[in-house]
Formats: structure tokens, C-alpha cells, sequence
């Protein structure tokens, strides 16, 4: 059929046709260096495109920025990606992102919901195909009627949404509940005195008043079917040939909090009715239409948290009552089919604010809106039949989102949500669920993307743009040079805005000057703190030199409100500046093989003045300057550094790691620096990249150490593997440090410290570096920062005990999130069952696991230990019980080997068959 795969190395990949005749340049879409380089024409293109496949390679550098940094919420990753004519950068988020359609200015809104409505009895008239979208907007203590007027031929491009005019719609009450019912013909509204009967031109139809007088304390709509509360008291209220009819009434026993009526199955009547109460930590459900109590309440064991919000829902053929708690957390109750019995119960913490549920779908499927301060969206997995959908959860990449209404029957906005945030009411379409987001910001072709910092509301990017010929050379002095002479390619450093990605100031750096590193710090001065800072490391290498004699740090000031950017120092280095991070309102850079701790101190010398361009100045501080504060040798060269706390580790490109330890002693008239070396590691290692693991939470240090063990069955026990894992477990108070080298390995390095006395009787303390772990990721990994990509839901069988805390890029464009297990016990059993699933699961290709994982360098072969394959152990779930539980028992208590190999081959079998 014409279909060609053009994979890229550098650039995303193609799936195309060619066709033998040209084709629109609509059609072909086809764009960049590819565009250039096919039979492109005017008229069209012999080539079509028909997907594009989203490729990271190589990443060199990344900067997490958003909710990633120490928060529950995801962030996301910003990337230098690709090569020669398709460099870019690449913004990368999991989970789920809504992008914005439309919005207003509207504050105060607590509740909203959308309502698709039936063109008026005129425009049935005029065989009009016109569909009215109301949005009712309940306030404290009034309601807003926003809407507009729909065709068959809307796109959506934009709407005019106002105020309906007066009509019968209560609009000086809050209001409790709206929907829609009879396909659009009429609409219900649920005050806080009457529930109302309207037509889809406006007009009262009929009206329901409870009969004690008392207010209407919650109420929900499902088409014609609407169930209210007045204090303990729960109505059902039916629709009826046009008239509001009360068919049954029950009393709770105790106040109403929410409750929830939808159908189980979408298109049916509604049968069940949840209802949370005030009091007792329960939820009831009632059959309707008697609304009698079908079996024992729900518990809600815990703290006391009050249920805010309730939905009664099916996700991937499984029964859910999920319930919102007023301090974030959720709980959610899986119910047997055949009756109302609990078959599962979890709770996990969303947020800190009360959660409001709503149900919608996106591409067919249902999901559920968890709005709060960290909002999600419950979702089932996909399934073969063979065992059941999971519940699953995805961030949502919008914050502080108090609630939401699904955009059911808009033509204009199909699939698409009404959400309020604090001040605004918006439309947004919500991206595909638990998938990798990638949005890509091209870079002029040749423009090579090296380093990448986010500093509050601007990225700092430094980039590498070649030369083709004397007249493009940026430095006019420079083409004058010999040939041999002229720099080949340039630096330059720009500052982009966050929202727009264009480039807002821009410097070129020196002639044969190229960047190495970048950060964005604080620095603190005798004046005050400098903030919004940049601070660049450059290499310069002139003609005939192997290796750059001399580099520079460059400290950039960014004024956010006159958007100027500002050279406000210097510092001349004697070698290229591997690496700079922020250091306690400080600089710590690697210049050659030193490591050097500089700070913002009094200046010495005269700075320099003048104007670059219109937005960048190079306007050095008059006080204060870039000064050593203290140095120290390294081994070779000092390509990569890392930080915990007062403890430095410098990635040497050959000699591993290193450790050092920052002291200070600061008096009124003095103050004195060190970096004091403490260990290194002995192993001769090819560093790439080094990452500090943030120390362990307080409460965890006690569970981190493993039970030990000594019955062990299975294949688990025959490898030995388990006495490796538990011999690798030291104390919770060491720091612990990630090293990645060129042979694609990993090696997890813990500090620890001793004590000895010798002969003259002193105590002397010693620090060493110990191996904690080995393992075989098979790409090399460029660049490792603290964040994380993924949304932090705490289990509550197992509270904070799984920590995503580090990101990394590597060289084919792989991103990876790295999180660390605090319970002892609970790694123990993770590591048993991966070496199970291991030993007992076939792979792709029939390749040995426990090869392909194995450490392996020039210097030093062993097996993997200290480190778990999430890939591997999250495979577990796909498997049908029956494979679980053999996984699990390690093809059962079996004494003899022969039986056991039985089992792993119809284990495999089973597998393969499925």
C-alpha cells in the first residue's frame, strides 16, 4: 500500500505513503527538513504523512520545573533534544493536560454545570438545527445563567458565550443541581427551596416544594430523576409526563452531606442512590424507586474525614462508589456483581482541599474529574478479557480546580470540560489519559540545544550555532583571521518566556567561547539576595589546542518586570567549566580537575558598562563581583557534580566519584571556607552523570532496614539473590549518591562513616564510599536531576514509603523517573518477586533477564543487586491470578527441582497462550 517507516535517530520518526500522483499539501502535511529534502511542490507532494512518532534523542540536558520539586503533584521536563537540522526542545508531562478553548473573568463560583438543550419550539418550527449550551454557575448566594447558540456547522474556533436573559430560572438562590432531561427538551434545577421543571425556551413547566418548608440541603439530577436531602430526609422525585412527582421518601440516620444518582450502566434508568452522611463515617446506598437500604453502610475507617462529595459509577465492567473527603482524600469501593458487597477498598490522598467528583467522557470511555488543589482523573485500564481493569489515577496539569462539568451534546466543544479556577471560569479539552505529553519547540536547523535552566517565569537556554562561511560570522574582526584560524561554530546564550517559548534577549558569547553548563540560583551578597539569576560556564579552545585553556562564568540577571536581561558578572577560569550548580546563595563549579566554591562578594575592580542591544545590557554590579572563597584538587576532570546538603559529590571522568564536605567558621571580622575531601570511590569509572537521592523521611529510617530471613523457597533463594539485597542495606542516615558511566551501567554509592582508635588513643572518623547497588540500564544517561514525572499518590497500606525523587535523560531519548522504596521489608518482597518473575516469565527475543541486567565494564562483571525494575514488577499486574500466584510462590513449595522446572515451563506456556 505505498506505507514507508522513516525512522530518525535525531528527529521523530514518520510512518508515510508515497503515491504516484500528487497529492494536496494539506494532505501531505509534511513538515521541517523532510518537506525540503522529498518532491515537494507548490502543487503538493508525492509523500504523505500519516503519523508521527514523538523521538527524544539525544537528550542532553532536561530542568524539571511545575509541581515536580518536592511536591505531590507531577511535574514536567523541559529537554535539549535533536541534532543538526531538527534540534528543538522538547516539553514533556505525564498525565493528563487540559488545554485551554475559551474563558472569562468570573469569581466566586463553588458549583457549575453544563446543559445541552433542544432548539426552542420556534426553531422546531423553522426545521432549525440550532442547540443551545447553558453553563449554570452557582455563587454563596446567587446563580449565573451563562449560554450560547450552537450549528451543525461550529468548529469551536470561538463562541459568544452571555447572561441568559430573565426568564423562570432561579437566579437569586444558590443552586444544588442542574441537568438536562428528555434529550434536551427541558432542564431541572435544584434550589435551595424547590426543585423547577423549565423548557428549553425558559418557561416554568412545574415546580416541587418540600412540604415541610425547610431548605434543601443537597440534591442531584440524572435526566428526568432527581433525589434531594432536607436535613436527614432523602426525596426521590421523578419526571413525569411534564410535571415533578415525589415517589418516595426515607430518613437517614443522621444529616445528609452529599449524594449522587447515575446509572450504572449509561442510557439506563438510575437503580441505586448513594448518600453520605454527616455523621457515623458512611455511606448508604438506597434502591430506588422505594429507596429502601440495600445492605450494610460503607465504612469509612480513618480519622474522621467527612464525605464532601460521592459518585456511583462503572469503570472497565467493574462497580465503583467513590467518595470525596473534605481534607483531599478519596476513597473508592469496588462492589461485587452479583450484590452490593465491598470487593475492594482503597484510599489515597489527592490534595489538601475538599475533592469534587464528576463523571465524563473522553474518546468514548468514561472518566472521573477529582477536582481540588491536586486534581486527577480515575480511569480504568485497558483489559484483554482475561482479568479485570484496574483503577487507575493521572495528575491533571491544571491547579487549584474547584470543580467541573462535562460538556455533554456540544457541537462546538465535543469532549470537552467547564472548569472553575480561583477568579475564572474556562473551557478546556482534556489530552488523552496516561500518556507521555510531548510538545515540541523547534530551534533554527543547526542550532544544537546544550544546556536548559528554569528560573520562576523564563528558561535560560545556551546553544551552539555553526558557521558556513566568513560572512556569517557574527564578530566582525573574525573574518579578517586565517582560515585555519576562524572559529568554526559560536555560543550563545538567550532567555526564552515559559508560556510563548520565544525568545525575549539574546548574547553571543566570545569568539571560539562555548557553553558547558548553566544553572539558575540566588546569590547572596553583602547588599542583599540577587535573584533571578543565571549562571553560565563556558570552554574556550582556540586553534590547535586538544582541550580549552581557559572558560569564564558568566552571572545573567533577568528583569522580569523591564523584561531586560543583564551581564552583572564575570569570573575567568583557568579551564572549561564542567558544571555549576547554586550553593547556598553561592556558586560551586568544576573548572578543569578543581572544585571551586565562589560567592558574591566586594568588589575589586572596576566593572563594565554598555548596551549590547535593546534588552541586553552588560552592566556588571557596582559592590559586588564573583570571588574564590575556596578550591579544591580533583582527579582528572571534573565533568559533573551533585549536592546533599552540606556534602558535594564531583563525577570525575574517569576516577568516579568523589565526596567533600563544606565547613564554614564565620565570625564578625572574618570568615573562612573549606571543602574538606572525605572519601572517593576506588573503582576507575567512565562518570556520565551523578545524581544525589534525597535522604529518607524520619518516620521511614525505622522500617528501612529488612527483617531478615532464613526459609527461602523457590528460584529466588537457589541465585542468592536475597542475602546480596539484605548485605546492602546500610543505616538511613547515610547520603546516598547515583553514578552513571559509559557502559550503560548504574551504581548506587552510599557514605559511611567510621570510628578508630589508634595507638596514641584519639578517636578518628572516617568516611567511605560503598556500593549499594549495580545494575544494567543499557543506554547512557546524560543528565540526572532531582523532580519527578509522575503524580505521588501515598498507598495507604504502605504511607510514604514510595518516593519518585529523580529524573534522567539519556543519549536514544529515553526519560526515566527513579524513586526510592523506604521499607525495608516491602523492597525485600519486591526484589523476591522480580527475580521470579525473572526466572519463570519469558522475554522478548527469549534473552536471559539476569544477563542483560547484569553489571559489565571494562574493569568489573557481576550480577545486578540494590536496585528494583519497576517495568519488570508493574508486568505483574497484567497476569491472570492463577500466573500471579505461581510468580508469587515461586512456581509453588516445591522441594525438587525437576517439579519446579515443570511448573516455570507451563507457567511460560500459559503465558504464550494467552
Amino acid at each position: 500500500d505505498g506505507c514507508v517507516f522513516v525512522g530518525s535517530h535525531c528527529g521523530d520518526s514518520l510512518l508515510i505513503r508515497l503515491h504516484q500522483q500528487l497529492v494536496p499539501l494539506e494532505t501531505a502535511s509534511l513538515g521541517g527538513a523532510l518537506a525540503r529534502k522529498t518532491g515537494m511542490r507548490e502543487s503538493g507532494s508525492f509523500v504523505e504523512t500519516l503519523e508521527a512518532f514523538s523521538n527524544l534523542a539525544p537528550v542532553v540536558d532536561l530542568c524539571v520545573v511545575g509541581q515536580g520539586q518536592g511536591q505531590k503533584a507531577a511535574g514536567s521536563v523541559v529537554a535539549c533534544s535533536g541534532l543538526r537540522t531538527t534540534p528543538a526542545l522538547r516539553m514533556v508531562r505525564n498525565g493528563v493536560g487540559v488545554a485551554e478553548i475559551a474563558g472569562t473573568e468570573l469569581a466566586g463560583v463553588l458549583r457549575v454545570w453544563a446543559l445541552a438543550m433542544g432548539g426552542s419550539q420556534m426553531d422546531v418550527d423553522n426545521q432549525t438545527a440550532d442547540r443551545r449550551v447553558l453553563v449554570v454557575a452557582s455563587m454563596a448566594a446567587h446563580t449565573m445563567v451563562l449560554g450560547w447558540t450552537e450549528e451543525e456547522e461550529d468548529s469551536g474556533d470561538s463562541v459568544e458565550m452571555a447572561e441568559l436573559a430573565p426568564c423562570a430560572w432561579v437566579t437569586n438562590e444558590p443552586t444544588l443541581a442542574a441537568a438536562a432531561a428528555s434529550d434536551g427538551c427541558y432542564a431541572v434545577q435544584a434550589t435551595v427551596s424547590a426543585v423547577l421543571l423549565l423548557d428549553n425556551s425558559g418557561r416554568l413547566v412545574s415546580r416541587w416544594v418540600p412540604a415541610s418548608g425547610m431548605k434543601i440541603s443537597a440534591a442531584s439530577v440524572y435526566g428526568g430523576q432527581i433525589v434531594l436531602a432536607v436535613g436527614a430526609t432523602v426525596h426521590y422525585v421523578e419526571m413525569q409526563a411534564a410535571t415533578l412527582v415525589c415517589v418516595a421518601t426515607s430518613v437517614q440516620p443522621a444529616d445528609v452531606s452529599c449524594l449522587d444518582i447515575h446509572a450504572w450502566e449509561p442510557g439506563r434508568q438510575a437503580t441505586h442512590v448513594a448518600v453520605g452522611l454527616w455523621a457515623g463515617q458512611s455511606v448508604h446506598l438506597l434502591t430506588l424507586p422505594t429507596l429502601a437500604t440495600t445492605s450494610h453502610p460503607l465504612v469509612l475507617p480513618g480519622d474522621g474525614g467527612l464525605p464532601r462529595s460521592i459518585l456511583q459509577c462503572t469503570l472497565g465492567g467493574t462497580r465503583y462508589v467513590l467518595v470525596g473527603l473534605g481534607d483531599g482524600r478519596l476513597h473508592h469501593f469496588a462492589l461485587t456483581q452479583d450484590g452490593f458487597s465491598v470487593a475492594e477498598h482503597k484510599c489515597v490522598t489527592l490534595g489538601t482541599h475538599p475533592l469534587a467528583l464528576t463523571p465524563f467522557v473522553s474518546r468514548g470511555a468514561l472518566h472521573v474529574f477529582a477536582a481540588s488543589d491536586h486534581s486527577a482523573v480515575l480511569f480504568a485500564s485497558a483489559t484483554d478479557g482475561r482479568r479485570p481493569a484496574r483503577l487507575m489515577y493521572a495528575n491533571v496539569d491544571a491547579m487549584d480546580v474547584g470543580c467541573v462539568a462535562a460538556l455533554h451534546g456540544s457541537i462546538a466543544f465535543p469532549d470537552a470540560l467547564c472548569l472553575v479556577s480561583p477568579g475564572r471560569l474556562w473551557i478546556g479539552r482534556p489530552d488523552p489519559v496516561q500518556n507521555l505529553h510531548v510538545r515540541t519547540h523547534a530551534l533554527p536547523a543547526w542550532a544544537e540545544p546544550v544546556r536548559v535552566a528554569f528560573n520562576q517565569s523564563v528558561y535560560g537556554l545556551a546553544t551552539v550555532h555553526p558557521i558556513d562561511d566568513a560572512s556569517e560570522m557574527p564578530w566582525g574582526a573574525s573574518a579578517s583571521l586565517h582560515p585555519d584560524k576562524r572559529p568554526v561554530e559560536y555560543g550563545r546564550f538567550s532567555v526564552l518566556d515559559s508560556q510563548s517559548m520565544e525568545v525575549v534577549a539574546s548574547l553571543l558569547l566570545d569568539p571560539f567561547e562555548q557553553p558547558q553548563s548553566l544553572c539558575a540560583v540566588s546569590l547572596q551578597g553583602a547588599a542583599g539576595t540577587l535573584d533571578n539569576v543565571f549562571v553560565l560556564g563556558t570552554s574556550v579552545v582556540m586553534p590547535g589546542d586538544d582541550d580549552a585553556r581557559s572558560g569564564r562564568l558568566v552571572v545573567f540577571s533577568w528583569d522580569t518586570s523591564g523584561r531586560r536581561l543583564s551581564v552583572v558578572g564575570e569570573f575567568s577560569a583557568a579551564g572549561a567549566v564542567y558544571a555549576v550548580e547554586g550553593f547556598r546563595g553561592m556558586v560551586l563549579a568544576t573548572v578543569a580537575n578543581r572544585l571551586l566554591l565562589l560567592g558574591w562578594q566586594s568588589r575589586k575592580q572596576p566593572g563594565v558598562h554598555k548596551q549590547v542591544s535593546s534588552h541586553v545590557y552588560i552592566a556588571h554590579d557596582v559592590d559586588n563581583e564573583l570571588v574564590i572563597l575556596c578550591s579544591q584538587q580533583t582527579q582528572i576532570a571534573a565533568l559533573s557534580l551533585a549536592i546533599a546538603g552540606d556534602f558535594i559529590v564531583v563525577g570525575d571522568i574517569l576516577a568516579s566519584a568523589s565526596l567533600y564536605h563544606y565547613q564554614n567558621d564565620i565570625s564578625d571580622t572574618d570568615a573562612r571556607y573549606r571543602l574538606v575531601p572525605l572519601a572517593r570511590d576506588a573503582a576507575g569509572v567512565w562518570t556520565t552523570a551523578i545524581g544525589a537521592v534525597p535522604p529518607p523521611l524520619a518516620h521511614n529510617h525505622r522500617g528501612l532496614l529488612p527483617p531478615i530471613i532464613d526459609d527461602e523457597t523457590g528460584p529466588a533463594g537457589e541465585r542468592q539473590k536475597l542475602p546480596s539485597y539484605n548485605d546492602a542495606f546500610l543505616p538511613p542516615s547515610c547520603n546516598r549518591y547515583l553514578v552513571s558511566d559509559a557502559y550503560h551501567n548504574i551504581i548506587r554509592l552510599a557514605s559511611v562513616q567510621t570510628e578508630h582508635q589508634p595507638a596514641d588513643g584519639a578517636n578518628i572518623q572516617e568516611h567511605r564510599l560503598v556500593v549499594e547497588g549495580r545494575w544494567h540500564l543499557g543506554d547512557q544517561i546524560n543528565v540526572i536531576r532531582p523532580g519527578s514525572l509522575v503524580m505521588d499518590i501515598p498507598d495507604p497500606e504502605f504511607p510514604d514509603c514510595f518516593r519518585p525523587q529523580l529524573v534522567y535523560g539519556t543519549l536514544n531519548g529515553s526519560i526515566g523517573v527513579m524513586a526510592s522504596v523506604e521499607n525495608g521489608k516491602l523492597g525485600r518482597i519486591l526484589d523476591r518477586l522480580q527475580v521470579n518473575m525473572a526466572q519463570m516469565l519469558p522475554t522478548p527475543g527469549l534473552w536471559s533477564y539476569q544477563s542483560w541486567r547484569a553489571y559489565s565494564s571494562d574493569k568489573r562483571d557481576c550480577d545486578s543487586f540494590g536496585f528494583l525494575d519497576g517495568d519488570l514488577i508493574e508486568g505483574f499486574l497484567d497476569l491472570s491470578t492463577e500466573m500471579q500466584q505461581l510468580v508469587v510462590s515461586g512456581g509453588g513449595a516445591l522441594l525438587d527441582k525437576e517439579r519446579r522446572d515443570e511448573a516455570e515451563r507451563l507457567c511460560k506456556l500459559e503465558y504464550w497462550k494467552n
